[in-house]
């Protein structure tokens, strides 16, 4: 589908155009092209009002532009969301305690369902058993231009069983293998395993997922008679 907007630059417009490509950026195959439409500014005479070289520049201004790189921040589809939360496996994890927020990156494990993390007792564990609502944000960044996000907020629980432990520690490490030396040296005590290491399950209350979608915009300018508009496009 193509879709041809027109603007002539005014707040009311532009913010049609923004309209326009949130309903369109979930469109698959979807080219959108904007039009500006801009009467060139005639030279007045000096001093009554702005000078030639203002006019100059106003004039080939929409040249200038040609090549821009717009940035329009768009939701993302449920298979796009896990997607994301399957390859990254880490993130930055946020709980809270007494008004207080406390923010730490994490690796982390998802089975579609659930959230799994693993840590020791400390500041994590004591915060989250005195309030289980945490934040999970994943993000996947290539660049400024081009990036992904997904806010999961959710209840932690800590797993009891041992049978459901070992397969959330065994998801955890399929995730990300190398965090294998670490357990391995922290578990060498019985002890240390049984009475130190925690592992949670964060069951989603709600996720949430936007990723960037870039808009190009070309300019040119149209003789018309005596006239030139700018076109962009």
């Amino acid at each position: 589908m193509k879709v041809l907007l027109a603007t002539e630059g005014s707040e009311f417009s532009n913010a049609a155009i923004e309209k326009c490509c949130e309903l369109f950026a979930e469109s698959e195959n979807t080219e959108i092209r904007i039009i500006s439409a801009v009467e060139p500014m005639t030279c007045p005479v000096e001093p009554f009002a702005v000078s030639a070289d203002y006019v100059n520049e106003f004039n080939n201004g929409a040249l200038k532009r040609g090549g821009t790189i717009m940035i329009e921040v768009q939701e993302m589809s449920d298979i796009e969301i896990d997607d994301v939360l399957e390859r990254v496996g880490y993130g930055h994890f946020a709980c809270s305690r007494n008004d207080r927020p406390y923010v730490v990156p994490i690796n982390y494990a998802y089975d579609k369902s659930n959230i799994y993390i693993y840590t020791t007792d400390g500041m994590k564990s004591d915060i989250i058993n005195a309030n289980p609502q945490v934040c999970l944000q994943v993000e996947e960044v290539v660049d400024k231009t081009d990036w992904r996000s997904v806010v999961i907020n959710g209840e932690a629980e800590q797993i009891i069983d041992p049978n459901e432990r070992e397969a959330a520690l065994t998801l955890i490490l399929s995730t990300n293998p190398t965090l294998t030396p670490a357990i391995s040296i922290r578990w060498m005590d019985s002890w240390v395993r049984e009475n130190r290491e925690v592992v949670y399950r964060i069951k989603p209350l709600t996720i949430t997922g936007r990723s960037s979608a870039k808009v190009k915009i070309m300019a040119a300018v149209i003789p018309r008679g005596n006239k030139r508009t700018s076109q962009l496009f």
